[in-house]
Protein backbone atom coordinates (compact mmCIF):
# COMPACT_ATOMS: atom_id res chain seq x y z
CA UNK A 1 0.00 0.00 0.00
CA UNK A 2 3.04 2.29 0.15
CA UNK A 3 3.90 2.14 -3.55
CA UNK A 4 2.06 2.25 -6.84
CA UNK A 5 1.99 -1.03 -8.74
CA UNK A 6 1.12 -2.05 -12.27
CA UNK A 7 -2.59 -2.76 -12.72
CA UNK A 8 -3.70 -6.16 -13.98
CA UNK A 9 -3.27 -6.76 -17.69
CA UNK A 10 -5.50 -8.70 -20.07
CA UNK A 11 -3.98 -9.82 -23.37
CA UNK A 12 -5.51 -11.63 -26.33
CA UNK A 13 -3.49 -13.66 -28.82
CA UNK A 14 -5.52 -14.55 -31.91
CA UNK A 15 -4.62 -17.46 -34.14
CA UNK A 16 -2.09 -16.49 -36.82
CA UNK A 17 -4.18 -18.00 -39.63
CA UNK A 18 -7.02 -15.52 -38.96
CA UNK A 19 -6.81 -12.19 -40.79
CA UNK A 20 -8.65 -9.47 -38.84
CA UNK A 21 -9.55 -5.93 -39.85
CA UNK A 22 -10.90 -3.26 -37.50
CA UNK A 23 -12.89 -0.07 -37.99
CA UNK A 24 -11.61 3.35 -37.00
CA UNK A 25 -13.63 3.10 -33.76
CA UNK A 26 -11.86 -0.16 -32.83
CA UNK A 27 -14.77 -2.48 -33.58
CA UNK A 28 -14.24 -5.59 -35.66
CA UNK A 29 -14.87 -5.12 -39.38
CA UNK A 30 -14.06 -8.55 -40.80
CA UNK A 31 -12.38 -11.85 -40.00
CA UNK A 32 -11.00 -14.00 -42.80
CA UNK A 33 -10.71 -17.58 -41.53
CA UNK A 34 -9.76 -19.02 -44.93
CA UNK A 35 -6.09 -18.26 -44.29
CA UNK A 36 -5.36 -16.55 -47.63
CA UNK A 37 -1.70 -15.97 -46.65
CA UNK A 38 -1.22 -19.62 -45.63
CA UNK A 39 0.07 -18.87 -42.15
CA UNK A 40 0.73 -21.86 -39.89
CA UNK A 41 -1.48 -22.51 -36.86
CA UNK A 42 -1.20 -25.46 -34.49
CA UNK A 43 -3.84 -28.02 -35.61
CA UNK A 44 -4.53 -28.80 -31.94
CA UNK A 45 -5.86 -25.25 -31.51
CA UNK A 46 -7.92 -24.82 -34.65
CA UNK A 47 -9.57 -26.55 -37.60
CA UNK A 48 -9.66 -25.40 -41.24
CA UNK A 49 -12.39 -22.83 -41.90
CA UNK A 50 -13.13 -21.77 -45.44
CA UNK A 51 -15.14 -18.61 -44.88
CA UNK A 52 -14.91 -14.89 -44.18
CA UNK A 53 -17.18 -12.89 -41.85
CA UNK A 54 -18.01 -9.26 -42.65
CA UNK A 55 -19.71 -7.35 -39.82
CA UNK A 56 -22.54 -4.87 -40.39
CA UNK A 57 -23.25 -1.84 -38.17
CA UNK A 58 -25.82 0.93 -37.93
CA UNK A 59 -24.80 4.54 -38.52
CA UNK A 60 -24.50 4.83 -34.71
CA UNK A 61 -22.03 1.94 -34.58
CA UNK A 62 -24.39 -0.72 -33.20
CA UNK A 63 -23.83 -4.24 -34.49
CA UNK A 64 -26.65 -5.41 -36.78
CA UNK A 65 -25.15 -8.78 -37.69
CA UNK A 66 -22.68 -10.22 -40.15
CA UNK A 67 -22.37 -11.83 -43.56
CA UNK A 68 -20.46 -15.09 -44.05
CA UNK A 69 -19.04 -15.83 -47.48
CA UNK A 70 -17.30 -19.01 -48.62
CA UNK A 71 -14.83 -19.84 -51.36
CA UNK A 72 -17.55 -21.83 -53.08
CA UNK A 73 -19.52 -18.61 -53.58
CA UNK A 74 -22.28 -19.49 -51.11
CA UNK A 75 -23.10 -17.07 -48.31
CA UNK A 76 -25.21 -16.71 -45.17
CA UNK A 77 -26.40 -13.75 -43.15
CA UNK A 78 -26.69 -13.69 -39.35
CA UNK A 79 -28.39 -11.37 -36.87
CA UNK A 80 -26.45 -9.68 -34.06
CA UNK A 81 -27.58 -12.59 -31.80
CA UNK A 82 -26.09 -15.20 -34.15
CA UNK A 83 -29.34 -16.39 -35.73
CA UNK A 84 -29.18 -17.27 -39.43
CA UNK A 85 -31.43 -15.00 -41.51
CA UNK A 86 -33.99 -16.86 -43.62
CA UNK A 87 -36.04 -14.04 -45.17
CA UNK A 88 -35.83 -10.24 -45.42
CA UNK A 89 -38.21 -7.42 -46.34
CA UNK A 90 -37.91 -4.93 -49.22
CA UNK A 91 -35.43 -2.87 -47.17
CA UNK A 92 -33.25 -5.96 -46.57
CA UNK A 93 -34.24 -6.16 -42.89
CA UNK A 94 -34.50 -9.66 -41.38
CA UNK A 95 -38.06 -10.99 -41.16
CA UNK A 96 -37.36 -14.57 -40.15
CA UNK A 97 -34.30 -16.20 -38.64
CA UNK A 98 -33.38 -19.49 -37.02
CA UNK A 99 -30.79 -21.04 -34.82
CA UNK A 100 -29.51 -20.54 -31.30
CA UNK A 101 -26.48 -18.44 -30.36
CA UNK A 102 -23.84 -20.61 -28.58
CA UNK A 103 -24.03 -18.60 -25.33
CA UNK A 104 -27.79 -19.21 -25.15
CA UNK A 105 -27.29 -22.86 -24.25
CA UNK A 106 -25.19 -22.29 -21.13
CA UNK A 107 -26.13 -18.75 -20.06
CA UNK A 108 -29.67 -18.02 -21.24
CA UNK A 109 -31.71 -21.22 -20.80
CA UNK A 110 -31.79 -22.34 -24.45
CA UNK A 111 -34.27 -25.06 -25.40
CA UNK A 112 -33.85 -27.70 -28.11
CA UNK A 113 -37.00 -26.69 -30.03
CA UNK A 114 -35.37 -23.33 -30.79
CA UNK A 115 -32.73 -24.82 -33.09
CA UNK A 116 -32.92 -24.67 -36.85
CA UNK A 117 -35.20 -27.24 -38.49
CA UNK A 118 -32.76 -27.58 -41.41
CA UNK A 119 -31.50 -31.17 -41.53
CA UNK A 120 -28.48 -30.05 -43.56
CA UNK A 121 -27.34 -28.22 -40.43
CA UNK A 122 -28.14 -31.22 -38.23
CA UNK A 123 -25.85 -33.35 -40.36
CA UNK A 124 -22.91 -31.06 -39.60
CA UNK A 125 -23.39 -31.48 -35.82
CA UNK A 126 -24.89 -34.93 -35.27
CA UNK A 127 -21.95 -36.95 -36.55
CA UNK A 128 -21.70 -39.75 -33.95
CA UNK A 129 -24.01 -42.77 -34.03
CA UNK A 130 -24.65 -45.42 -31.38
CA UNK A 131 -26.46 -48.74 -31.28
CA UNK A 132 -29.64 -48.37 -29.23
CA UNK A 133 -30.18 -50.70 -26.28
CA UNK A 134 -33.36 -50.81 -24.14
CA UNK A 135 -31.36 -49.43 -21.19
CA UNK A 136 -28.21 -47.45 -21.88
CA UNK A 137 -25.98 -44.58 -20.82
CA UNK A 138 -25.48 -42.12 -23.66
CA UNK A 139 -23.13 -39.78 -21.79
CA UNK A 140 -21.37 -39.80 -18.41
CA UNK A 141 -18.48 -37.37 -18.15
CA UNK A 142 -16.93 -35.19 -15.44
CA UNK A 143 -14.38 -32.37 -15.62
CA UNK A 144 -12.98 -29.47 -13.60
CA UNK A 145 -15.20 -26.46 -14.21
CA UNK A 146 -14.12 -22.88 -14.77
CA UNK A 147 -17.36 -21.11 -15.72
CA UNK A 148 -20.69 -21.53 -17.48
CA UNK A 149 -19.05 -20.16 -20.61
CA UNK A 150 -17.34 -23.50 -21.27
CA UNK A 151 -20.38 -25.58 -20.39
CA UNK A 152 -21.15 -28.58 -22.59
CA UNK A 153 -24.39 -29.48 -24.36
CA UNK A 154 -25.25 -33.03 -25.41
CA UNK A 155 -27.63 -33.30 -28.39
CA UNK A 156 -29.30 -36.68 -29.02
CA UNK A 157 -31.58 -37.42 -31.98
CA UNK A 158 -33.91 -40.38 -32.42
CA UNK A 159 -35.65 -40.80 -35.77
CA UNK A 160 -38.78 -42.83 -35.02
CA UNK A 161 -41.20 -44.17 -37.62
CA UNK A 162 -44.86 -44.83 -36.88
CA UNK A 163 -46.16 -47.22 -39.54
CA UNK A 164 -49.72 -47.33 -38.18
CA UNK A 165 -52.73 -45.12 -38.80
CA UNK A 166 -52.90 -43.70 -35.26
CA UNK A 167 -50.59 -41.75 -32.96
CA UNK A 168 -48.62 -43.86 -30.45
CA UNK A 169 -47.31 -42.60 -27.10
CA UNK A 170 -43.72 -43.31 -26.06
CA UNK A 171 -42.43 -42.40 -22.58
CA UNK A 172 -38.66 -42.93 -22.15
CA UNK A 173 -37.36 -42.59 -18.58
CA UNK A 174 -33.91 -41.14 -17.93
CA UNK A 175 -31.46 -39.64 -15.45
CA UNK A 176 -30.11 -36.23 -16.47
CA UNK A 177 -28.10 -33.24 -15.32
CA UNK A 178 -28.77 -29.49 -15.65
CA UNK A 179 -28.17 -26.26 -13.75
CA UNK A 180 -30.88 -23.64 -14.01
CA UNK A 181 -28.91 -21.35 -11.68
CA UNK A 182 -26.48 -20.76 -14.57
CA UNK A 183 -29.13 -20.76 -17.29
CA UNK A 184 -28.40 -24.35 -18.35
CA UNK A 185 -31.71 -26.13 -19.00
CA UNK A 186 -32.22 -29.62 -20.38
CA UNK A 187 -35.06 -30.11 -22.85
CA UNK A 188 -36.65 -32.44 -25.39
CA UNK A 189 -38.84 -32.03 -28.46
CA UNK A 190 -40.78 -34.06 -30.96
CA UNK A 191 -40.99 -32.39 -34.35
CA UNK A 192 -40.21 -28.94 -32.93
CA UNK A 193 -42.84 -28.92 -30.16
CA UNK A 194 -41.96 -27.71 -26.65
CA UNK A 195 -42.41 -31.18 -25.14
CA UNK A 196 -40.28 -31.20 -21.97
CA UNK A 197 -37.73 -29.12 -20.10
CA UNK A 198 -36.08 -29.00 -16.69
CA UNK A 199 -34.34 -25.88 -15.38
CA UNK A 200 -33.74 -27.13 -11.86
CA UNK A 201 -30.40 -27.90 -10.22
CA UNK A 202 -29.78 -31.55 -11.07
CA UNK A 203 -26.64 -33.35 -9.97
CA UNK A 204 -25.69 -36.71 -11.49
CA UNK A 205 -28.24 -39.27 -10.34
CA UNK A 206 -30.45 -36.77 -8.50
CA UNK A 207 -33.04 -36.08 -11.22
CA UNK A 208 -35.16 -38.37 -13.34
CA UNK A 209 -37.78 -37.47 -15.94
CA UNK A 210 -40.22 -39.38 -18.13
CA UNK A 211 -41.95 -37.16 -20.70
CA UNK A 212 -44.49 -38.62 -23.12
CA UNK A 213 -44.00 -38.17 -26.85
CA UNK A 214 -47.06 -38.56 -29.05
CA UNK A 215 -45.57 -40.00 -32.24
CA UNK A 216 -47.79 -39.07 -35.24
CA UNK A 217 -49.23 -41.70 -37.56
CA UNK A 218 -47.80 -42.66 -40.95
CA UNK A 219 -44.56 -40.72 -40.82
CA UNK A 220 -41.02 -40.58 -39.41
CA UNK A 221 -40.60 -38.13 -36.53
CA UNK A 222 -37.57 -36.39 -35.03
CA UNK A 223 -37.26 -36.70 -31.24
CA UNK A 224 -34.36 -34.69 -29.91
CA UNK A 225 -32.83 -34.11 -26.46
CA UNK A 226 -30.48 -31.37 -25.22
CA UNK A 227 -28.76 -32.20 -21.92
CA UNK A 228 -26.60 -29.72 -20.01
CA UNK A 229 -24.40 -30.01 -16.92
CA UNK A 230 -24.64 -30.45 -13.17
CA UNK A 231 -24.31 -27.49 -10.75
CA UNK A 232 -20.87 -26.08 -10.05
CA UNK A 233 -18.82 -27.65 -7.24
CA UNK A 234 -15.26 -27.54 -8.67
CA UNK A 235 -16.21 -30.63 -10.72
CA UNK A 236 -19.09 -30.71 -13.20
CA UNK A 237 -20.81 -33.74 -14.69
CA UNK A 238 -22.90 -34.35 -17.78
CA UNK A 239 -25.16 -37.39 -17.57
CA UNK A 240 -27.87 -38.94 -19.72
CA UNK A 241 -28.89 -42.50 -18.84
CA UNK A 242 -32.08 -44.15 -20.10
CA UNK A 243 -33.35 -46.82 -17.69
CA UNK A 244 -36.13 -49.35 -17.18
CA UNK A 245 -35.86 -50.70 -20.74
CA UNK A 246 -37.79 -47.63 -21.89
CA UNK A 247 -35.77 -47.25 -25.10
CA UNK A 248 -37.61 -50.35 -26.29
CA UNK A 249 -40.25 -48.82 -28.54
CA UNK A 250 -43.95 -49.71 -28.31
CA UNK A 251 -45.46 -51.90 -31.03
CA UNK A 252 -45.95 -49.95 -34.25
CA UNK A 253 -42.84 -47.79 -33.76
CA UNK A 254 -39.32 -48.40 -35.05
CA UNK A 255 -36.01 -46.55 -35.10
CA UNK A 256 -34.88 -45.32 -38.51
CA UNK A 257 -31.26 -44.44 -39.37
CA UNK A 258 -31.94 -42.01 -42.22
CA UNK A 259 -30.34 -38.70 -41.22
CA UNK A 260 -27.85 -38.95 -44.10
CA UNK A 261 -30.69 -38.74 -46.62
CA UNK A 262 -33.63 -37.20 -44.73
CA UNK A 263 -34.94 -33.94 -46.19
CA UNK A 264 -37.28 -31.17 -45.13
CA UNK A 265 -37.91 -29.56 -41.77
CA UNK A 266 -39.66 -30.69 -38.58
CA UNK A 267 -42.69 -31.73 -40.64
CA UNK A 268 -40.78 -34.61 -42.26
Amino acid sequence: SQHYSMPSLVSFAYLPNEERLYRADGKIQSVDYANPKHRYADPLLTLPKKWKDLYDYTSQGQLKGWYRTRKTGSSDRFTYAGHRVLTTDKLNRPLKSCGVAPSTWTDSSGRIWSISADKNLWRTVLVNTQKIYPTMTVMSESWYESSSTNGKVLIVLFRVKNSTGAAINWSPAFYHTNYGGWGECSSATINGASTWDNCGNCYAGSCTSQPTFSVPANRTSSIMFAITNSPSSSMRTQLLTFYGDTLKLPAGLEYVDDLDTAAGDWSQ
